[in-house]
């Protein structure tokens, strides 16, 4: 922002002064002319939404309390096949088998 604001270099030397390209300068040129020092603050990147919101995760989380055989299970043991199944079927969402256990994890839940 210092080197753009003093214009003493042009947009090709800041961006081999501080090992960037071309084009990163100049979009920082253009944030900083439309919304001023605050639009070249760094901005943590959103991601993809959840597919299971807060509330469905609780929602899981009680139905996973409930057991297995309230669930439609034969035995009591829960696997992720059927964590994944559950989710399906109550939520409609899909999840990878090998994500089941990143999710339960965060849910608080392990083997």
């Amino acid at each position: 922002m210092r080197l753009l604001k003093a214009g003493e270099m042009k947009q090709v030397e800041i961006a081999r002064y501080l090992g960037v390209t071309e084009a990163a300068v100049s979009k920082w040129k253009r944030k900083l002319a439309e919304e001023g020092p605050e639009g070249l603050q760094l901005r943590k990147s959103r991601g993809r939404p959840p597919r299971l919101d807060q509330t469905a995760k609780q929602a899981l989380v009680k139905k996973l309390e409930e057991g297995a055989v309230a669930a439609g299970f034969p035995t009591e043991l829960w696997t992720q096949a059927r964590v994944k199944k559950v989710i399906e079927c109550e939520f409609g969402v899909r999840y990878h088998q090998k994500y089941i256990s990143r999710l339960l994890k965060d849910l608080g839940w392990s083997v």
